[in-house]
């Protein structure tokens, strides 16, 4: 089943009017891929994020570079190095950017991070089709190559980045869309290809890795406005196995996330049956019940902990998802506003749990969906200042 055109059309680039200096375009995609030596699947990102394109087209600012702020009259002293550290402060930027990220989870986790001056993007205006350095975002097509040496990585704490190379060539194919979420407060959702298959293949540092369609179990999305979702809270597989038969379901998935205003979005497509508990849905008034907590895991493994449960006149839909905190990453999003924010986000791709529904038939529930699930996308996350 291919996404409408009213999708194709809205997954391009999105920052214009106040945007331009106060916000961020962010393409996001998940896939899985086989080692091609010995055999062992991993989970992939690759993830393109603009911010604040006006604030400093010509080169690219980070905020969580140190930055002292020093008063002209104190100029002198800090040449002579007799300035109070005691009295310093850092200065107050906003970050402009554009950055290329990518990497794996599970036991060898690492991200690598480039960023670029937003003067380098290039832009097709007839279709989404954007350029920066040596990598391609298109409508189907995925291709590129990021690096950063191990100097740079500890030179430059603030590009957040591991050593290492990442090379990728990938077509995808979205076959499962939702509509568009958005919020009065300017925060926007495009679950694009909550069903996605991946090809091709992706090659990190020197490991070669084959994607293929029926076990890439793939995700992609576009987020964008003043910032992500506060807290953020997000929940996707494409690999779900009903209880009932026992059957892998092919043409199944399931995205929660959040929060907007205060509530999750819950989008669900099992088999023949779509439930969309979200603003743009068919269930628009519903209660939300959801949480992320900490548990203990075996040997001491801790791990984490989503649980949602969504109702409204006729269906429950509870979530539950358990994630190893081991497999996971932090991953960094410098808030558009500046002032220091940084919206800190645990990521992992390696979630486990199950989903049920039930239909309210007078005072009773009948269990209709009751699948397990695997290869979840498990990420939340907190601004920390």
């Amino acid at each position: 089943m291919a996404i409408s055109k009213s999708m194709i059309k809205k997954n391009g680039y999105r920052l214009k009017g106040s945007l331009r200096k106060n916000g961020f375009d962010c393409w996001r995609y998940f896939f899985y891929a086989k080692n091609v030596i010995t055999g062992k699947e991993e989970s992939f990102f690759i993830e393109l994020l603009i911010e604040n394109p006006a604030v400093s087209p010509e080169e690219f600012v980070l905020i969580q570079k140190s930055r002292p702020k020093i008063k002209s009259e104190d100029l002198q002293a800090a040449l002579t190095g007799n300035i109070d550290s005691s009295e310093n402060c850092e200065e107050e930027v906003v970050p402009s950017f554009v950055a290329v990220r990518g990497g794996i989870y599970g036991d060898e986790r690492r991200q690598i991070n480039c960023f670029y001056p937003v003067k380098d993007l290039k832009i097709e205006k007839r279709r989404f089709c954007m350029e920066i350095g040596n990598s391609l975002f298109s409508d189907d097509t995925l291709s590129g190559s990021i690096s950063c040496s191990k100097q740079d990585s500890v030179n430059f704490p603030e590009y957040m980045s591991q050593s290492g190379s990442l090379v990728w060539n990938l077509h995808y194919d979205r076959k499962v869309d939702f509509p568009e979420i958005s919020t009065s407060d300017e925060k926007y959702w495009l679950p694009s290809g909550v069903l996605c298959s991946y090809s091709g293949r992706i090659v990190l540092d020197s490991e070669e890795y084959v994607v293929s369609p029926k076990l890439s179990y793939g995700y992609c999305d576009k987020v964008w406005g003043k910032s992500l979702p506060i807290p953020f809270y997000h929940l996707s597989s494409s690999k779900m196995t009903s209880f009932f038969s026992g059957k892998l379901l092919e043409d199944s998935c399931f995205s929660i996330q959040g929060t907007y205003q205060d509530k999750l979005s819950v989008l669900c497509k099992i088999e023949n049956d779509t439930f969309n508990f979200s603003s743009s849905g068919k269930f628009k008034k519903y209660d939300a019940v959801f949480n992320c907590v900490p548990v203990p895991g075996e040997e001491d493994d801790e791990q984490l902990h989503w649980s949602v449960s969504i109702h409204n006149r006729t269906y429950v839909c509870d979530v539950d998802v358990f994630c190893s905190a081991r497999v996971m990453l932090v991953r960094d999003y410098e808030m558009p506003v500046g002032k220091h924010k940084v919206q800190k986000v645990l990521s992992g791709f390696n979630g486990t749990g199950e989903l049920r529904i039930y239909k309210k038939i007078k005072k009773n529930l009948e269990l209709i969906h009751h699948t397990k699930i695997e290869n979840c996308i498990s990420e939340f996350g907190n601004v920390e200042e």
